[in-house]
Parts: structure tokens; C-alpha cells; sequence
């Protein structure tokens, strides 16, 4: 009997890493632009915004408000709004890339199983990967009311437990830590503390 090949992984993120904004950032600006979210909550973010841009304050700051102001714009919209602002953002932005990541995921899908970790939503997360075609993604993904409307209560954020989602994966669908591959800022997710075999195993091809 043929064993069978138990296939290395390869982790990307996307935001930086492959995609040279951030998808959250426009998604949210989209919204706002097609009045979805209420144009009033651009003021929520434009401080820490300019001071990121005019290098007096932290990039991670400005993110952080802007993930608060999307999160008390989405609740009570419709998710079929949102899905629609996802495909016009991907249609828009596909090809704002880093060639070298591009390239890499290119280079590497096929031998590896690859992986797509993102802190962004998981909606426009999955639009983008008809573009890349991950073999599985992970986003941020929202509860969702029998109506269709969002709840504005986070069900899973993937991007804080990395490590513990990446190990239960692979372990569950026969991959293989062994020669796998870290790009972006998932290595950091696998490289705390623990030195357990998982951890040893990536390599940060890319910070």
C-alpha cells in the first residue's frame, strides 16, 4: 500500500505581506465612501490616521481605531452591503501587490498546502482569494442576525491564536509541520516562548 504524502505547509498573511495596504482599511473606507457606514465615523480615526502619516504616531494605532469604528459602524447592516463593497474593493485593488510574495505564493503552491492567516474580515478575505487561491483561509468573521444583519460581536479572530489554530489544523488533515514555511507576520505567532517541535519548524522567508 502507497503511504501517502503528507504535504508542508506555507503561511502567509496578507496585509503588508501580499497585499500592499491593508484590506480592512479599505473595505472600511469603501463603506464609507457608498454610505453604508455613516460618514461622521471617519473622525474616529482621522487623528491617529495623520499622525501615522505625518510619522508622529504608531501605524498599529491608527489600525487599532479604525478596527473600533468598523466595528460600531457594522452593526445592523445588511451583509449582502458589505459583500458587494468586498467584491468592488477586490475588483479595484487586486493587483496593488508585492511581486516578490506574489511570486513566492506562486512558487510554492502545489508542493505546499498553503495557508492564508488574516486579521482582516473574513468576507473580503475570501473575495480576495479568488484572486491568490489559497488552499484554506482564516479571517475575521462577525456574528450575523437571522435578518442578515451583523450582530457587531467578533465570533473568531484567528489572527490572536495562530499557533493553536495552525497546530490543531494540520494535526486534523494529515499536513505536515516538517519543512513548512512562515511569510509575513505569522512566524511570529509560532516562535513564543515554547521552542515544541511546531515552532521549530517555520522559517520566516519574509518579515
Amino acid at each position: 500500500m502507497t503511504k501517502k504524502v503528507m504535504r508542508p505547509i506555507a503561511i502567509f498573511d496578507i496585509d503588508g505581506t501580499i497585499f500592499r495596504s491593508s484590506l480592512t482599511i479599505e473595505l472600511f473606507r469603501k463603506l464609507v465612501a457608498d454610505g453604508v457606514f455613516p460618514a461622521a465615523i471617519i473622525s474616529k480615526v482621522r487623528k491617529s490616521e495623520e499622525k501615522w502619516l505625518n510619522r508622529q504616531g504608531h501605524y498599529d494605532d491608527y489600525v487599532a481605531d479604525l478596527v473600533k469604528a468598523y466595528e460600531k459602524s457594522i452593526v445592523g447592516k445588511k451583509r449582502s452591503e458589505v459583500l458587494r463593497a468586498c467584491r468592488e474593493v477586490i475588483r479595484d485593488h487586486k493587483y496593488r501587490t508585492y511581486r516578490y510574495t506574489r511570486k513566492l505564493l506562486k512558487t510554492l503552491r502545489g508542493k505546499y498546502f498553503t495557508i492564508c492567516i488574516s486579521s482582516s474580515p473574513f468576507e473580503v478575505v475570501r473575495e480576495y482569494n479568488k484572486f491568490l487561491k489559497f488552499d484554506k483561509i482564516f479571517g475575521w468573521e462577525m456574528g450575523i442576525d437571522e435578518r442578515g444583519r451583523y450582530t457587531g460581536k467578533s465570533l473568531h479572530i484567528p489572527a490572536l491564536y495562530k499557533k493553536e489554530l495552525i497546530v490543531r489544523y494540520v494535526r486534523s488533515h494529515s499536513l505536515n509541520f516538517a519543512g513548512s514555511v512562515g511569510v509575513g507576520d505569522t512566524e511570529e505567532g509560532f516562535s513564543s516562548g515554547n521552542r515544541s517541535e511546531e515552532s521549530k519548524v517555520f522559517e520566516s522567508v519574509i518579515k
